[in-house]
């Protein structure tokens, strides 16, 4: 009875090292995506920061007061006025030639 109360005991301590491993790396796992996911964030947020920047340069308005759906909508308003205004000019010079 000894022995199977040995290997019983074993096979426990065996199956509490695997779930604690595999508690362990998931914990790890989730750490490594969450540093992933903070890092996209944080690109992100620079990228619209810097293109706020540039709507700001065009429309003549302070980047400090767009928040992220504004700086979206005015860099659609900015580079349509943009693609006009070639438009435009491209006419333009195609009549006077």
């Amino acid at each position: 009875m000894e022995c199977s109360g040995h290997a019983h005991t074993h096979t426990t301590v065996t199956l509490r090292a695997l779930v604690l491993f595999y508690a362990l790396c998931r914990r790890r796992m989730s750490e490594k995506y969450r540093t992933a996911a903070r890092l996209r964030v944080r690109d992100i947020n620079d990228a619209i920061r810097e293109l706020g920047q540039m709507v700001a340069m065009h429309t003549g308005a302070s980047s400090s007061t767009f928040t992220k759906l504004t700086v979206l909508q005015e860099a659609v308003r900015v580079i349509t006025d943009l693609e006009n205004r070639l438009r435009g000019t491209g006419k333009r010079a195609a009549v006077q030639t």
